[in-house]
């Protein structure tokens, strides 16, 4: 394996090693979440050989609840995308809402198990790569 010529800096052959490592993951869309003055897009992205089950999703569904009540009291317009990803380092919890016109509230949440959640580390960002496999799905 060579760097992308494309890429500069020290870094090159890392991160060419990382996009020829990518592989896309299963995406499933859940049924619509619904709360008073509130609708939710819920996704489960699985890792190779993780599976999540009704029990999982409902505990996300709280921990996602929480922050959006937290997102509504700072102005949310009620609209939200929440992604339960079960990677192979962890677990994590993406909440994104609307705050107004084109901006958003972002909190991620991860944990090594779904009871664990906790608030990401400071600069922690979900992979564009795999929140992207979640964008233009209809459900």
């Amino acid at each position: 394996m060579g760097s992308d010529p494309s890429l500069a800096g020290r870094s090159a052959v890392a991160l060419t090693g990382l996009a020829e490592a990518y592989r896309p993951r299963p995406v499933t869309p859940l049924m619509p979440w619904r709360f008073p003055g509130r609708l939710v897009k819920p996704y489960v992205i699985t890792a190779r050989g993780r599976s999540w089950d009704d029990q999982m999703v409902g505990v996300a569904r709280v921990a996602a609840a929480r922050q959006l009540e937290f997102d509504d009291a700072m102005g949310a317009l009620g609209l939200a995308v929440v992604i339960l990803h079960l990677g192979d380092d962890g677990i994590y919890l993406v909440v994104q809402s609307w705050a107004k016109d084109f901006q958003s509230r972002l909190s991620i949440f991860s944990g090594m198990d779904v009871d664990d959640l906790r608030p990401a580390p400071i600069g922690v960002a979900p992979c564009v790569w795999r929140c992207s496999a979640t964008s233009g799905r209809r459900t």
